[in-house]
């Protein structure tokens, strides 16, 4: 495993560093015609790096990268990027690649023109047309229609309408209607001609031409930056500055499942007037929240290896919740832990969610499970799978998406 702290690595000297240009579609939810787009480019000389086929290669988007920008000078990433923290995590992979592969990227980011109601309804209809497997979320599908419908709206249509103005507003970027120029999915003509316009930019042309720099990126998207100011605010702020809600890490390959480490407070919780005690505990407890998450801020983008071990699941009437249980965390130093997190870490299996089973719900299911005695990992000999996983934090400028 990689260290959790992330590459401070810079890019070669620029007249040995090799131009690499990248191409990302971000705030499109899925049915917006991302991968038509990556077949037009692939002719053009484009590798692919695609979340799905390393989901179904059991690899990291990570390694994906790595190959296409070691055999090619243009490279396209097909993967949802629905809000800030995604891009930021591209971006933080190919931060550290540029320093192991003695590259210099310019990013391309291909953002819509509208997310308005026809937009989404066209999308969904994209979405329908590919099967009850087109919104599966790691080795699962979601084949309840209502429930899919809650997912792509919940996970990928709300968030990329919130980040579109940010996305827009980004140095380089390409604003297009192309993705909604007619009802399939990518129309072939507008997509053939977006493709050429992105080919013609090339490795080597930087700035609002051609795209940014993994830098210049970077720097857009910080908190105070002018594309941070169009994002949504949806939490307080502590000296000036925003307070992250929450930290997890990512599972390589495995769209949308992560290990929460530092968890979101816990707004819905009350407490009785004058329980001097319970208050003294959750000021105690919101200060330690705010240590790690202030750790996190740090590290984010770092490497880590997770253990999976015991799959459990628990039905009540029609609702259902299903979780992995984490049996070891290879690379995560424990200061970054909330203690209370520490005995309960767990990889929700989003897919199996119904009846609006909240994901938070696997935590306190598994809270139960310890406090009843039972849980404990290792034995009765349980299978165990291995999966790489990136830390990240989420600041409040991109709200709680997965909440």
């Amino acid at each position: 495993a990689r260290s959790l702290r992330p590459s401070q690595a810079a890019a070669a000297p620029a007249a040995e560093a090799r131009a690499v240009h990248v191409v990302v579609v971000a705030a499109l939810p899925p049915g917006g015609g991302k991968s038509t787009l990556c077949e037009a480019l692939e002719p053009l000389g484009f590798r692919i790096a695609s979340s799905d086929a390393c989901k179904h290669a059991s690899r990291g988007l990570h390694d994906d990268l790595r190959a296409a920008a070691a055999s090619s000078d243009l490279v396209a990433v097909d993967k949802n990027v629905p809000h800030a923290d995604g891009l930021r995590g591209i971006l933080r992979m190919l931060e550290h690649l540029q320093g192991a592969l003695r590259v210099a990227f310019t990013v391309r980011v291909v953002v819509p023109s509208a997310l308005g109601p026809e937009e989404a309804k066209a999308c969904w209809a994209r979405v329908l047309r590919r099967g009850p497997e087109a919104l599966g979320l790691g080795p699962r599908t979601v084949a309840n229609e209502a429930d899919r419908l809650a997912l792509f709206e919940d996970a990928f249509l709300g968030p990329s309408r919130a980040f579109l103005p940010a996305a827009a507003a980004l140095p380089g970027s390409l604003v297009t209607g192309a993705f909604f120029e007619g009802p399939e999915e990518g129309p072939p003509e507008a997509m053939a001609a977006l493709a050429r316009d992105l080919a013609r930019a090339g490795p080597d042309t930087a700035g609002p031409d051609g795209g940014a720099t993994v830098a210049e990126l970077l720097d857009a998207l910080a908190p105070g930056s002018q594309a941070d100011r169009k994002l949504p605010v949806s939490a307080p702020r502590q000296n000036g500055a925003q307070v992250p809600h929450w930290a997890c890490a990512d599972l390589d390959g495995l769209e949308d499942l992560h290990m929460t480490i530092v968890p979101p407070p816990d707004s819905a919780r009350s407490r009785p007037d004058g329980d001097a005690d319970r208050t003294r505990a959750d000021a105690a407890e919101r200060r330690e929240r705010l240590r790690a998450l202030q750790a996190h801020a740090e590290t984010s983008g770092g490497r880590l290896t997770i253990v999976l071990g015991t799959y459990h699941v628990a039905r009540s009437g029609a609702a259902r919740a299903a979780f992995w249980q984490v049996a070891a965390v290879d690379g995560l130093p424990a200061h970054l832990v909330h203690p209370p997190q520490a005995g309960i870490l767990h990889v929700t299996d989003v897919a199996s969610l119904s009846q609006g089973v909240k994901a938070r719900t696997s935590a306190e299911l598994l809270r139960g499970l310890r406090a009843a005695g039972y849980g404990a990992e290792g034995a009765g000999g349980e299978a165990s799978t291995v999966v790489g996983g990136r830390n990240r934090y989420h600041d409040p400028s991109q709200g709680v998406h997965r909440q």
